[in-house]
């Protein structure tokens, strides 16, 4: 306020305006800062989050072609004695840039769509088992298996996140379980779309913020260790997991309580655990074609679906292995890596 109070003087004695230049300068600065102070800091929820960073992969450099085709419709002239011929040209040039954006938008947006269906089948499995259940039970699971996992759109991807405090509405445990098994599922069905992603979840401190349209948004270094997970280490189109969500889950392993919802908490626990593989290089990851996804949940991926993503990814490696520069080689390297995780995990899949 003593700054905008300078600035008032300063500007008072440039214009000549006295104190009406200086309160008119106070009011503008205190009704551009007040929204946004408000946003800032209305519910405000400070603890321990896991976060998931999820990116389409090859988006950036869809978007990039929009650039060249519309460069290209300019450059489409062949002179003004052939007007006919220059139309033709120019409307041929822009349906390239328009199908572009038709390709990137589309595959954004059926990742995101088959997020929410993968979702929503999570949650119809979860009701149709508690109506398998006694009266008794099915009130003993129903408290103990509610979630609430918030998400944010990014350009070319997700972020999915969640508190591990547990509360009457939230089960943190078995929100991460459904989490990356979601996560498993999305992977495989992405591969055999041709559309793959990369990912890091972690999980540490955050903060999460409410914004003036009403959404919930992740800052703290939870979600910066997920993105560093996603661009550093994930390399290829997998999953990277950090050592915070580890940690979190040998927390709630070692609990000795026998109460319904804390045996609830540590199986989930335990399952989600079983998700989790080291590669040879010493990578953490989420094993999408492990025994533990396998078994968790044998019914929702066919045959089908693992054949597409198995002969997707030979492709990328017969593409890349044919392209000498430093990014065929670099993604060539990297897709021989997944070839070879399938190969050591497609006994399981037939």
């Amino acid at each position: 306020m003593a700054g905008s109070a300078r600035l008032g003087g300063a500007d008072s004695r440039r214009t000549g305006h006295g104190n009406k230049g200086r309160i008119w300068i106070l009011a503008y600065a205190v009704g551009m800062r007040g929204p946004l102070r408000t946003t800032v800091t209305s519910d405000i929820k400070v603890g321990h989050f896991a976060v998931a960073f999820l990116d389409l992969l090859d988006q950036k450099d869809q978007m990039r072609k929009m650039t060249d085709a519309y460069v290209e419709a300019f450059q489409s002239d062949p002179g003004a004695f052939n007007p006919e011929e220059k139309n033709v040209r120019w409307n041929a040039a822009m349906e390239r840039l328009r199908q572009t954006v038709r390709d990137s938008a589309g595959a954004v947006e059926a990742f995101v769509g088959w997020y929410d269906y993968v979702a929503t089948s999570t949650e119809r499995a979860r009701e149709d088992l508690l109506r398998s259940l006694p009266g008794d039970q099915r009130s003993i699971v129903e408290a103990g298996t509610r979630e609430k996992v918030y998400r944010f759109r990014l350009p070319d991807g997700l972020v999915l996140f969640m508190e591990i405090r547990p509360s009457p509405e939230h089960s943190p445990m078995v929100a991460l379980l459904n989490l990356l098994s979601t996560c498993c599922q999305l992977t495989l069905v992405q591969l055999a779309e041709g559309h793959p992603f990369r990912g890091g979840i972690d999980v540490g401190i955050g903060a999460t913020v409410r914004n003036q349209t009403g959404e919930t948004h992740i800052y703290g270094p939870a979600l910066v260790g997920a993105y560093e997970l996603e661009c550093k280490t994930a390399s290829y189109p997998r999953v990277a997991i950090g050592r915070g969500l580890v940690r979190c889950l040998d927390d709630f392993l070692q609990l000795k309580a026998e109460a319904p919802a804390v045996a609830i908490q540590r199986n989930a626990a335990k399952q989600t655990k079983d998700l989790l593989f080291t590669d040879a290089s010493g990578v953490l990851m989420l094993d999408f074609l492990g025994k533990g996804f396998r078994s968790a949940d044998p019914e929702r991926l066919n045959g089908e679906d693992i054949r597409k993503a198995r002969d997707f990814v030979a492709a990328e490696v017969l593409r890349w292995s044919a392209d000498s520069s430093d990014k065929g080689r670099k993604l060539h390297g990297r897709y021989l890596e997944l070839a070879d995780y399938f190969q050591r995990r497609m006994y399981l899949w037939t």
